[in-house]
C-alpha cells in the first residue's frame, strides 16, 4: 500500500493555501465594502484559485533547487502567453471596434450575461473567423517568443495559458488574462514558499560522513543511483560535512561521482591520497618508504616483472611502465594516456617518490607474484590489494586479469585523515572488501547485509538490506540525531 509521502502533504498543503488566499481577498473586500456580494465580484475578479491551485501543484517538488527553477519557468511562461493574449485581444477590439466574440458565450454555450439569445445569428458566427485566425498566428508567436529568450522549455505552459485568455468563455478577455497571470504567479509562489520553509530540526555538524564509493556506485553506470545521489546532495546542501573514500585515482572518483561537488577534498587511491577537486591539488600523498620502494623496483627487475609506477609532482599523477605485455595492460594504458588529471608515460621512472605500483597479470600469475612478495625480506612494509577488471576499467572486458596493487604498509594507519580537521567524529558507510582500511577508523560505520560477508569490521551496523539507499537514509538519520547510536 502507498504511503503518504512529503510532496503529497506539501501538494495537499499549497493547494490549501491557494483557496484560503481567495477568501482572505473576500474578507479584506467585505472590510471596504461591508456587501458580500460585491467582495466576492471583487475576489473573483482579481484571482481564480483554481488556477492558482493548478499552478501550485505543478510546481511543488522534494527538491528545493528544481522548486525554485520551476518557479521562475512557470511565472515567465505566464507573463508571456497571458501578455501576448490580452494585447492580441486588446488590439482587436481597438481596430475592429467591436467585442471579443467569445466572451458572449458561456461555458455551458447559452449566451453570457448582457447577450441575448437572438443575438446569435450568422453574423455574429461570422465573427469568430478572426479570432480563430488570431488564436492560430498567436501560437506560433508565443513559440517563438520562447525560443527568442531562450526558453523553449516554456511553450507548453505559455500556449497553455495564451489559448486559455484567447479562448475564454463568458468573460472579459482584458480582465480575465491579468487574473490567470496573477493566479498563476500565486500559485507558485505559494508552492515556492512551502518547499523552501523548512521546520527548525537538529544538525549535528560535529560529525564527518566518509562515503565509499566503490561499493555504492551501479555497474550499469559506473555511478551513484539517482536517488543515492540526491540523498548526499540534499545533506551536504542541508549542512552536512561530507567527504569520499576510493581506490580510484581522482579523475575516477570524479566519474563516479556524476553531478555531486564536494566540499572537502577527498580521499584517492585507498587512502594514500587527499585530493582537493576544486583546487585540483593534493593535499596530502602516502609515499613508500623511498628505501623499500627502489628494493621492489629491484624486484622487479630481478623476475622480469612489468609493472606501472605512479607518482605525484606538482599536482600531477604520473605514471611510468617500460613495456606492454598484454593486452589488459595495452588496454589501461589507452584509457588513461589522455587522462585530464594524470599523465601516463612509456619509459622508465628515475628517483621518484613513489605511491604505489600496479601488476595486471591473470590471476594464476598474480597468485604466484604475491607468494613471491611475502618471500621478501620487506614484505611487511608493503600493502597488496587486488582488484578485478570492472574495478579499474569499468568493465568486464579482461575479467581473467588481476590488478595487483602495492601500496606503502601505512595505509592501514589511514594518516591521510589527520589532515581533514580532526575535531570531527567520523561516520563510514561502505560495503567494498578494502572499505575496512576506512571503516576502522571511524567511530560509528554502516553497511548493508552483502557488506557484512566481506567487511570485518568490528562495531559496524548491518542494516537488514541488500537497499543502498537505506544506507544514504541511515546517514541523514545520523545527521539529525543528538543521540545516534548504533
Amino acid at each position: 500500500m502507498p504511503k503518504i509521502g512529503l510532496r503529497n502533504i506539501k501538494t495537499a498543503f499549497s493547494v490549501f493555501i491557494c483557496l484560503l488566499i481567495y477568501f482572505l481577498i473576500i474578507l479584506c473586500s467585505y472590510l471596504g465594502y461591508k456587501d458580500w456580494s460585491r467582495s466576492i465580484k471583487l475576489a473573483s475578479t482579481i484571482y481564480t484559485p483554481f488556477f492558482a491551485c493548478i499552478a501550485t501543484a505543478y510546481s511543488v517538488s522534494t527538491d528545493k533547487g528544481k522548486s525554485l527553477s520551476q518557479a521562475k519557468l512557470r511565472c515567465l511562461a505566464s507573463l508571456v502567453g497571458g501578455t501576448l493574449g490580452v494585447i492580441i485581444i486588446a488590439i482587436y477590439i481597438y481596430v475592429l471596434k467591436q467585442d471579443w466574440p467569445f466572451s458572449h458565450i458561456s461555458s455551458i454555450g447559452i449566451p453570457a450575461q448582457g447577450f441575448e439569445a437572438s443575438d446569435m445569428n450568422s453574423q455574429f458566427m461570422l465573427s469568430f473567423i478572426a479570432p480563430v485566425i488570431l488564436t492560430g498566428l498567436g501560437t506560433i508567436l508565443v513559440i517563438w517568443v520562447c525560443n527568442l529568450i531562450h526558453h523553449a522549455e516554456l511553450s507548453f505552459v505559455a500556449v497553455l495559458t495564451f489559448t486559455a485568455v484567447m479562448v475564454s468563455l463568458g468573460t472579459n478577455p482584458i480582465v480575465y488574462g491579468p487574473n490567470r497571470i496573477f493566479s498563476t504567479i500565486v500559485g507558485v509562489l505559494v508552492a515556492l514558499g512551502v518547499n523552501l520553509f523548512k521546520l527548525p530540526h537538529y544538525r549535528d555538524k560535529s560529525k564527518l560522513f566518509i562515503i565509499s564509493l566503490d561499493g555504492f556506485y551501479t555497474k550499469e553506470t559506473h555511478k551513484l543511483s539517482g536517488y543515492n545521489e540526491y540523498k548526499i546532495r540534499h545533506l551536504q546542501n542541508d549542512g552536512a560535512n561530507i567527504t569520499y573514500f576510493s581506490n580510484r585515482t581522482p579523475e575516477g572518483m570524479i566519474s563516479l561521482m556524476g553531478h555531486m561537488e564536494p566540499k572537502l577534498p577527498v580521499i584517492c587511491m585507498s587512502g594514500a591520497a587527499l585530493y582537493d577537486i576544486e583546487k585540483k591539488e593534493y593535499l596530502y600523498i602516502e609515499n613508500i618508504d623511498k628505501k623499500i620502494s627502489s628494493k621492489f623496483l629491484s624486484f622487479l627487475d630481478k623476475n622480469k616483472l612489468n609493472s606501472f609506477v605512479s607518482f605525484v609532482e606538482d599536482n600531477v599523477l604520473y605514471t611510468y611502465i617500460k613495456n606492454i605485455t598484454n593486452e589488459a595492460e595495452a588496454a589501461f594504458f589507452k584509457k588513461r594516456k589522455d587522462s585530464a588529471y594524470g599523465c601516463l608515460i612509456h619509459g622508465q621512472i628515475f628517483d621518484k617518490p613513489i605511491c604505489y605500483f600496479m601488476i595486471i597479470e591473470k590471476k594464476d600469475r598474480i597468485n604466484e607474484i604475491i607468494e613471491e612478495i611475502k618471500k621478501l625480506d620487506f614484505y611487511n612494509e608493503l600493502l597488496l590489494l587486488e582488484y578485478t577488471s570492472e574495478e579499474i576499467m569499468d568493465n568486464n572486458d579482461f575479467n581473467e586479469f588481476i590488478y595487483l596493487k602495492i601500496y606503502s604498509k601505512r595505509l592501514d594507519n589511514l594518516n591521510v585523515l589527520s589532515k581533514l580537521q580532526s575535531e570531527y567524529q567520523l561516520i563510514g558507510a561502505g560495503k567494498h572488501r578494502y572499505d575496512d582500511i576506512l571503516l576502522s577508523k571511524c567511530k560509528h560505520k554502516v553497511t548493508t547485509l552483502d557488506g557484512k560477508e566481506i567487511l570485518k569490521v568490528p562495531s559496524i551496523k548491518v542494516l537488514n538490506t541488500m537497499n543502498t539507499e537505506k544506507v544514504f537514509k541511515e546517514l541523514g538519520k545520523s545527521y539529525h540525531s543528538r543521540n545516534y547510536e548504533e
